[in-house]
C-alpha cells in the first residue's frame, strides 16, 4: 500500500471507530434518559398510592426516588448527553461517506479530511480510554487488521468501558490498526 493509500485507511479507521463510539454513548445516554424516566414516573405513581393509601414511610421513600432521579437528570443532562452523541455520530458519518466515495484520494482530500476528522473531534466531549480501545478493536476486527494488544479488553473492561472513571495503563499508545 502506498503512502496515500496507508493514510486514506488510517482516517476511514479512525473515522469509523469514532462513529462506533458515538454509537455506544449515544445509546448509553438514551437509557439513562428512559430509565430516568421510568423510574420517575413508577416513583411518583408509588408516592401517590403511598398516600392515598396511608403509608407514610413509603411515600417517603417513593419521593425521595423521585427527587434523586430527577435532581440526577437535572444534573447530568442524559437526554442532552444523547442528542450530543447522536450529533456526533452524524458528523462522523457524512465525512465517511464522503471518504468511501473517493477510491483515489488526492494529498489535498486527504487534508480536508484530517481538518474535518479534527473539527468534529473538536466537539467531543472527554474521551473515555476503555470504550476508545474497544472500538478500535471492534473496528480492526470488522475490517479484518491486526488488533494491537493494547486495545485488547477482557470481559470485565468491556462491562466498565462506558464509565469514565477508568484510564488506560500507562504506556498505551493510540495508534492505528494495520491494514490486511
Amino acid at each position: 500500500m502506498d503512502d496515500t493509500g496507508r493514510e486514506r485507511w488510517d482516517i476511514d479507521f479512525d473515522v469509523a471507530k469514532s462513529m462506533r463510539y458515538h454509537a455506544y454513548r449515544r445509546k448509553f445516554w438514551d437509557n439513562a434518559d428512559i430509565a430516568a424516566k421510568i423510574l420517575t414516573g413508577i416513583s411518583g405513581a408509588g408516592v401517590l398510592i403511598a398516600v392515598i393509601g396511608e403509608y407514610e414511610p413509603l411515600s417517603t421513600v417513593f419521593a425521595i426516588a423521585v427527587a434523586v432521579t430527577s435532581v440526577v437528570d437535572v444534573v447530568l443532562r442524559f437526554g442532552k448527553r444523547a442528542r450530543l452523541h447522536d450529533s456526533l455520530y452524524r458528523d462522523f458519518s457524512l465525512l465517511a461517506q464522503d471518504i468511501a466515495a473517493r477510491e483515489s484520494p488526492s494529498k489535498t482530500d486527504l487534508g480536508k479530511w484530517r481538518q474535518r476528522r479534527i473539527a468534529i473531534e473538536r466537539k467531543e466531549p472527554g474521551i473515555i480510554d476503555l470504550l476508545e480501545r474497544r472500538c478500535a478493536a471492534e473496528e480492526a476486527v470488522s475490517r479484518g487488521a491486526e488488533v494491537s494488544p493494547e486495545w485488547q479488553l477482557s470481559a470485565w473492561q468491556v462491562l466498565i468501558s462506558q464509565f469514565p472513571v477508568f484510564s488506560l495503563p500507562r504506556g498505551f499508545k493510540k495508534k492505528g490498526a494495520k491494514a490486511s
